[in-house]
């Protein structure tokens, strides 16, 4: 065994980086011990995880996450029917999407999942609840929290962001609840095209 083969399994933290990349999290910055080997050793840990049939993502806003070609999982999508329903909300309400999700801290009594009847369907049929959602997205590295009642996205959220905007940008009908009666079913509309398959995980 040669010595550059054996250096790919000397990089940093290379154990809970991918135990965690395997599971869907999202890393970013403030994961300072996972994010910095990343961030210096990018081409090694690309490199290797190649090697075992993973592919090892940079995002543009300094953010790693592992793409596969495993089926999608259930959790993934429950994830996204919660934000797309709040980045619908934000929309309709004329405010910045962008503003509203990057920065500060979210009350989670303020969110609009179980005040709208529409909203409240749609989070019924996906089987999912406001707090179960956020303990998702904070697993996955898309959310923190501030104490019991706050929390707010971190830099991963931009791949619902850009999404679910793109979504809402190209219909001329409400995505949630278009004209077409047989169509008024979240699992009917392009929500979850953007995501690509097995990158979040039940695990």
């Amino acid at each position: 065994m040669n010595e550059n083969y054996k250096g790919r399994f000397n990089l940093p933290k290379l154990a809970p980086i991918f135990d965690n990349l395997r599971k869907g999290k999202h890393i970013c910055p403030e994961d300072k011990d996972l994010y910095y080997p990343l961030e210096q050793e990018y081409e090694a840990f690309n490199d290797l995880f190649n090697h075992l049939g993973f592919d090892l993502v940079k995002h543009p806003r300094n953010f790693y996450y592992f793409r596969s070609d495993i089926s999608f999982t259930p959790i993934a999508r429950r994830a996204a029917v919660f934000m797309f329903i709040l980045i619908e909300y934000l929309a309709s309400e004329g405010t910045s999407v962008e503003e509203a999700l990057t920065t500060g801290y979210i009350s989670i009594e303020s969110l609009p999942h179980e005040e709208n009847s529409r909203y409240q369907r749609y989070m019924d049929e996906a089987g999912i609840t406001v707090d179960k959602s956020i303990n998702t997205l904070v697993r996955l590295g898309f959310a923190e929290y501030r104490g019991n009642s706050e929390f707010r996205f971190r830099a991963p959220v931009y791949r619902f962001i850009d999404l679910c905007l793109q979504i809402l940008e190209g219909k001329k009908y409400d995505p949630l609840n278009n004209d077409d009666p047989g169509s008024d079913n979240i699992d009917k509309t392009s929500l979850l095209t953007g995501f690509d398959k097995g990158e979040i995980t039940d695990d």
